[in-house]
């Protein structure tokens, strides 16, 4: 951190545990700056005159223990959050939304408390600017199955960087077509003089645009050909006018674009999500999640009725889950404050995770969903729930591909360290998002509560207590099965291990929840397994954390 005649150093050689959700190095955790003399604010300040968005992370780790120190942050002009930094440990508090300043200023200001002894410190802090990805790229999908091909042939061509962009740099033999403002999909690949031998690469079939394989032929002109292959209904944005009313009511909002309430012909609801622009990220997105959802059918995820594809209106028409997601159940949204109870809670679980190993295990090919969270389990009229947007859905390209490269991509809060950490997506990925999912239905809390750190951490210190009533939502009342409510709570923490190595597959998952779901049915009928929250502590486990069986 820049030097400042109003700021002090300090540092530690005491070792200073980071927060495993942002992982920052011991060493940068060991230094801060304090204020200087007998002042109780410091302000950081810098300028910015491009109107970028920008998102600020600011950690505080005390290690001067010897009194009293708490304070105010303030980013910009938000009201103030009072804080208290952890002693050796890592603490964050970060902005809850993205901030623009129209005339280019940003402060970030951390005051001292009237209660506070000690004056505020600060460790460190991080600055993420908003990207917004305008530049052209090749269809992500197409990417991944030319990369493989290059590497199943060893193409010895100079095939580097993006395959359709710059222009004048494409790769030797490839040849694209523009879909939109910023996407480019493979068309045509002329490997004639690359002394290939053997099989032709079944990766050749993924690339759902490919028209010739060899000299492209001129004059060729582009269709939707393998959006119209699918069984799918095709709309027209004429049709999708009529059917919401002209767009009248808007049920929700998510990356790619807002999500209206329409009627087909015959009564049939629907929800229609109408993506946004043409920004790359979204017509990949819609694209993505086209062709996963023509691919899968189950019970618990949410069905593709069928897509607008014209040219400046790219729409996708689901079934319509009148009862909305499951986020805004456990805060008592949208459904007039009525609280989920616990059998409720671990079916839906069930239903979620029945859909996900579905994706998993059951499709011809693997596929990764990369955006688990409880506001994409959409619950239906009966709370049947289903799994919903695979905009950032991928597909493995072969039966014996164990993982695949990709910028990371997800929700915050529930995105697996591991992927972070390296790019690469796995099951383990959406398995580790699912088992934060656990810890909210069964916490009823956020992922992410600032000053008080991840879930994951939040719930294995009161583990250590033993005391499952510390850990369930209290808003259940007691009114769960103990050995129902540990178990989720087990196999949440094996689900968020952070080597994914150790995380349970979501066909393991899923029977561990069956049995949970069995307690709390039998508790409810007076059966055998009948034990609600206040009639035992539960034990600890050594293996993975509690149990009371």
């Amino acid at each position: 951190m820049a030097s400042n005649p109003m700021w002090l150093n300090l540092s530690t050689s005491l070792n200073v545990q980071p927060e495993s959700s942002f992982r920052l190095p011991s060493a940068v955790l060991g230094k801060a700056i304090t204020v200087a003399g007998n002042g109780t604010m410091l302000n950081i300040t810098w300028e910015d005159q491009t109107l970028h968005q920008f998102m600020v992370f600011a950690h505080f780790a005390d290690f001067q223990n010897s009194k009293f120190r708490q304070f105010n942050v303030y980013f910009n002009t938000d009201q103030p959050f009072p804080y208290t930094a952890p002693y050796l440990a890592d603490g964050c508090v970060y902005s809850s939304h993205w901030y623009r300043a129209i005339d280019g200023k940003f402060n970030i200001t951390v005051s001292a408390t009237a209660k506070s002894v000690l004056p505020p410190m600060l460790n460190a802090i991080e600055i993420y600017t908003l990207i917004t990805h305008d530049s052209r790229t090749t269809f992500s999908k197409d990417f991944d199955a030319i990369m493989a091909i290059k590497f199943e042939y060893n193409v010895k061509k100079n095939w580097m960087g993006d395959p359709c962009f710059p222009t004048d740099f494409a790769w030797d033999g490839v040849k694209c077509r523009t879909i939109g403002d910023n996407i480019s999909r493979i068309i045509s690949i002329d490997l004639s003089n690359s002394n290939l031998h053997g099989v032709i690469s079944s990766n050749f079939t993924l690339l759902k645009e490919l028209e010739y394989l060899g000299p492209e032929p001129t004059n060729e002109k582009y269709h939707w050909d393998h959006l119209q292959k699918n069984e799918n209904r095709q709309f027209t944005y004429e049709e999708l006018e009529k059917f919401t009313d002209n767009f009248q009511q808007l049920i929700g909002e998510g990356g790619f674009g807002r999500v209206y309430h329409g009627c087909l012909e015959d009564s049939t609801e629907v929800a229609v999500k109408m993506l946004s622009g043409t920004s790359s990220s979204g017509l990949n997105g819609f694209l993505a999640e086209v062709e996963s959802l023509t691919k899968v059918h189950h019970k618990n995820l949410v069905s593709l009725v069928g897509y607008c594809s014209e040219k400046a209106h790219l729409a996708l028409v689901y079934e319509y889950m009148s009862k909305g997601n499951l986020f805004d159940h456990l805060r008592g949204k949208d459904c007039g404050g009525e609280i989920l109870n616990w059998a409720m809670r671990v079916q839906i679980l069930l239903d979620a995770a029945q859909g996900l190993n579905y994706l998993h295990k059951s499709c011809s090919r693997t596929i990764i969903h990369r955006d688990v969270k409880t506001s994409n389990i959409l619950l239906g009229q009966s709370l049947q729930a289903k799994i919903a947007d695979f905009g950032l859905s991928r597909t493995y390209l072969s039966d014996a591909q164990s993982h695949m490269s990709a910028t990371v991509a997800g929700s915050m809060g529930y995105i697996d360290p591991e992927y972070y950490q390296t790019g690469w997506i796995t099951e383990s990925n959406d398995v580790y998002s699912f088992g934060v999912v656990l810890l909210e239905v069964a916490t009823g809390e956020l992922p992410i509560l600032q000053g008080h750190g991840h879930i994951v951490q939040r719930v294995k210190q009161r583990v250590a207590l033993g005391d499952i009533r510390s850990i369930a939502d209290e808003r259940l009342s007691g009114n769960y099965d103990i050995n129902s409510m540990w178990k989720v709570v087990e196999i949440a923490l094996m689900c968020t291990e952070s080597v994914a190595a150790r995380r349970p597959s979501m066909e393991t998952v899923v029977v561990q929840l069956k049995e949970s779901l069995a307690m709390e049915e039998a508790r409810e009928d007076g059966g055998l397994y009948a034990n609600s929250a206040g009639d035992a502590i539960a034990m600890l486990s050594t293996a993975f954390g509690p149990t009371a069986r």
